[in-house]
Order: structure tokens, then sequence, then C-alpha cells
């Protein structure tokens, strides 16, 4: 990405899970308390905890889910919907804990509108 001024941190990665067919799963999810976000793909910086970094393609996409456990229920509020960001070519190992993604700062506003 040419304009890194114009970029800004939308996740720091607590974890990440590789899903064969769907790329590499960040956590944690963003909340999607008031509307939905359309599916997008776009592209981010990763910033690793070493200082080094690159871009990829990133998908945000609203995924629901159902807890078994009352409390993370509670904590996702009366909708189980969630946004999840995913790397379609992601590898676990460039990608580790900690690491910082950084995107256009309107797909942040737009997130953050949801929260």
């Amino acid at each position: 990405m040419d304009d890194e001024p114009s970029l800004t941190e939308i996740m720091k990665v607590e974890d990440r899970f590789q899903i064969t067919g769907r790329g590499l799963l960040l956590i944690p999810e963003f909340p999607a308390r008031h509307g939905r976000f359309p599916a997008q793909t776009i592209q981010v910086v990763i910033e690793t905890p070493d200082g080094a970094r690159m871009t990829a393609t990133a998908r945000i996409e609203s995924q629901h889910f159902s807890y078994s456990d009352p409390i993370r229920a509670a904590e996702a509020g009366k909708s189980a919907w969630v946004l999840v960001a995913r790397l379609p070519d992601g590898e676990k190992e460039d990608v580790p804990v900690g690491s910082r993604i950084l995107a256009p700062r309107e797909i942040a506003a737009a997130l953050a509108a949801l929260a």
C-alpha cells in the first residue's frame, strides 16, 4: 500500500486459526451490535511484533456464532452476528500473536460505528 499515512490499526491479533479452504482466521472478531457490514475484500498491512511489515489481502465478513457458554453469549448481546477478518492466502507463521493489522481509515471508521 503506497499511502501508509492513511492507514490505522483495526486490530491486534490475539490468536489465529488456519482453516482449510478459508485461510487464516484472525481473533478477536469485531462486534456488530449496530448493524451489518457488507463483506469486503481489502488490502491491509500486517505489522509483526518485531516490526516487520507486509501487505496482504483480507476479507472482512459477517459470521453467525452460537455460543454454548452463557457468559460469552451475554457478551455478544442479543445478536450473535460478529465480523471476522481472515486472510485467504495467510499462513499462521506469517502472522504471530501480537501483530497489528492496519487498514484504510474509512474501513476502521465503518467498523467502529458498528461496535
